[in-house]
């Protein structure tokens, strides 16, 4: 008897295995592309998260200079020579974050307009002038800056008078 005989190929053997191969390669490309469209995103997320800290570091970089134009502010006394590179402005604490910097800019004349009087005077009763300070923190890492306009006024209030008191 002859065994050999020629039938013709069952379904799901040797005809169908092209078609597996196909199957397994695109859904490994799809798989891939989906790993690296969450790479991306995470690495993007992380530069976005930290250019935000940075400049939240700036700013409180240029809060500390407001305070220090508060402690250190004599009027007439100019410092109009800061450099204007960031690396050379001192920093807020060298020993916790050497790359978060401020400084602060005090004109030598005060200006005329823009400043309001302050707390019981008005421009009849007040003497003295108003400076604009420029202050500027910095974070050198991501070369991140904020600006800051302070307005102090110098002078003293005159005698008021109360007209509900008599």
């Amino acid at each position: 008897m002859d065994t050999n005989l020629n039938l013709p190929p069952t379904p799901g053997t040797d005809s169908e295995k092209g078609f597996a191969f196909i199957m397994a390669l695109l859904s490994m490309l799809l798989l891939t592309s989906l790993g690296l469209l969450v790479f991306s995103l995470t690495v993007k997320d992380q530069i976005i998260s930290a250019r935000l800290a940075a400049e939240k570091k700036a700013f409180s970089a240029a809060e500390n200079g407001v305070a220090q134009v508060l402690l250190n502010f004599v009027p007439g006394r100019s410092n109009s020579d800061v450099p204007d590179d960031p690396a050379q402005w001192p920093a807020v604490n060298a020993n916790t974050d050497a790359n978060t910097r401020f400084y602060y800019a005090i004109p030598a004349r005060p200006v005329l307009v823009g400043c309001p009087p302050p707390p019981g005077c008005n421009l009849d009763n007040c003497t003295g002038a108003c400076y604009e300070v420029d202050v500027r923190g910095a974070n050198i890492n991501f070369t991140s800056q904020q600006q800051l306009f302070v307005g102090i006024r110098t002078g003293v209030a005159g005698s008021t008078s109360d007209s509900s008191q008599k």
